[in-house]
């Protein structure tokens, strides 16, 4: 007789689950929005907390002209798992990294003479995009030496210089990118004047590629981030979709008395004469529940809200579960919802704890696993 040995799936305490659909859906519609703007998507920071090798996964399949990270650790991390899709890095690199292994399908961003000189040198072979400092003024080269840069690399003649790039501080702010853009043409133009070639030029990101008044029709690539994973404003509600939910677990429940404490400092106070249940959740602000959220936020629980009482522990939130009948221990809650309009969507947990929805979503644990749905 044969014995068969089921094998049971491990069940984490928490998770994370990725919306493919949501995430194509998304990619989709910014590509569609300019048809000879080709969509960038950044990756760096985990994928904005969604998992850099799960989302890298599903961007590699739409033949996007290449993945933007910070750094080169997140550019191997990606290599590893045999991404075909280009990878450009804007952060800034170690120089003496470049010496452990010869690098292929990676662009990099440069600004200063140094890293250039050492790129020629030992990895001539990566593809450069040029960094400008438009009016930021974070990394990149200052208009005023835009010149000087362009006379020092003018020996170099075996670098791959195939991008101009810069950032754009406020893409809202319609007067300034617009500062910024002139800023911009002025150092494509004294590059090409030197003879130089561009197959990409990129400066703007989410908030710029959706202010309807900016043309950067003379780019060809929009370097996507927070938009490509969440609505990134209240009119964007419509056409792109959240692509994570963060889940946990029911652990425990109790019947507090009326004016028992719950919590850390004693911050919540059971007022109700008859007492409250309550709910052991197994996620705090280690894992990514969001401190500000402590008395003010609320989870999903069967279809139903429950309000987070009292302060938002390490690896522990606790909720009001008065409204739930018949709860059971190991029950699903979902703590940010993949529904914009909800209370618990990342847009309005941002409001609720004012803090951006970058902070929130980069504050999800890593550790966490993440499941493509």
């Amino acid at each position: 007789m044969k014995t068969f040995i089921i094998k049971q799936k491990y069940k984490n305490l928490n998770k994370v689950e990725i919306s493919k659909n949501s995430l194509i859906s998304n990619y989709n519609y910014y590509q569609n929005l300019y048809q000879d703007v080709k969509i960038a998507p950044v990756l760096k920071s985990n994928a904005y907390g969604h998992g850099i090798l799960e989302i890298s996964k599903i961007i590699d399949s739409l033949n996007p002209p290449f993945i933007v990270v910070d750094s080169l650790y997140e550019a191997y991390k990606l290599q590893n798992i045999k991404i075909k899709t280009p990878i450009l890095i804007t952060g800034y690199t170690i120089k003496n990294n470049f010496k452990f292994r010869k690098i292929s399908n990676i662009k990099l961003s440069i600004y200063d003479i140094d890293t250039l000189k050492y790129i020629h040198k030992n990895q001539n072979k990566i593809n450069i995009h040029i960094f400008i400092d438009t009016g930021m003024h974070r990394e990149g080269i200052q208009i005023q030496d835009v010149p000087n840069f362009i006379n020092s690399i003018s020996e170099y003649k075996n670098l791959k210089i195939e991008g101009i790039m810069s950032h754009l501080a406020d893409g809202n702010d319609t007067t300034f990118s617009k500062y910024q853009l002139d800023n911009f043409k002025i150092a494509i133009d004294l590059f090409e004047k030197a003879g130089y070639k561009f197959k990409f030029k990129h400066i703007t990101a989410t908030y710029g590629f959706i202010n309807k008044n900016l043309d950067f029709n003379f780019c060809n690539v929009a370097r996507i981030g927070l938009g490509l994973y969440t609505p990134p404003n209240l009119k964007m509600r419509e056409y792109i979709r959240p692509v994570l939910s963060l889940k946990s677990t029911l652990v425990q429940i109790k019947n507090i008395k009326h004016n028992e404490f719950i919590g850390y400092d004693r911050t919540f106070r059971v007022r109700r004469k008859y007492g409250m249940k309550i709910g052991i959740v197994s996620a705090g602000y280690f894992e990514g529940v969001d401190i500000n959220l402590s008395s003010k936020g609320f989870v999903f629980y069967n279809g139903k809200l429950c309000k987070i009482i009292g302060k938002v522990s390490m690896n522990i939130s606790t909720i009001d579960l008065s409204n739930i009948k018949n709860p059971n221990i190991e029950d699903e809650i979902i703590i940010y919802s993949n529904n914009s309009k909800d209370k618990n969507s990342i847009q309005n947990t941002s409001k609720i704890t004012k803090q951006t929805q970058y902070t929130i979503l980069t504050h999800i644990q890593d550790s966490i696993k993440r499941e493509i749905i």
